[in-house]
C-alpha cells in the first residue's frame, strides 16, 4: 500500500514485522526435574545415614467407570 504525505513525498515503509509463530507447550513430564532431584536427594541422605525418606503416592479416586464390554473397561 502506497501512503502519499501533502507534500508528494512517499512513505518508505520499514520490512514488514514478522509474525512469529505461536508455540505450542507441551505439558508433559514437567515434574520430572523435580522428581529426579528428589531421588538424588533422599541417595544422598541415605548413603550418609542421615535420613529415610519414602514417597507417598498421590491418591486416586475413581470419577467415572464404563464398561461396554468387559475386554474395553476404561478407567
Amino acid at each position: 500500500m502506497t501512503i502519499r504525505y501533502p507534500n508528494g513525498k512517499r512513505y518508505n515503509q520499514a520490512s514488514q514485522p514478522h509474525k512469529t509463530p505461536i508455540k505450542k507447550h507441551t505439558y508433559s513430564n514437567r515434574g520430572m526435574s523435580l522428581e529426579e532431584e528428589l531421588n538424588e536427594t533422599n541417595e544422598y541422605y541415605l548413603t550418609h545415614n542421615i535420613a529415610c525418606v519414602h514417597k507417598k503416592p498421590t491418591p486416586l479416586q475413581i470419577v467415572k467407570v464404563d464398561y461396554p464390554a468387559r475386554s474395553a473397561a476404561v478407567v
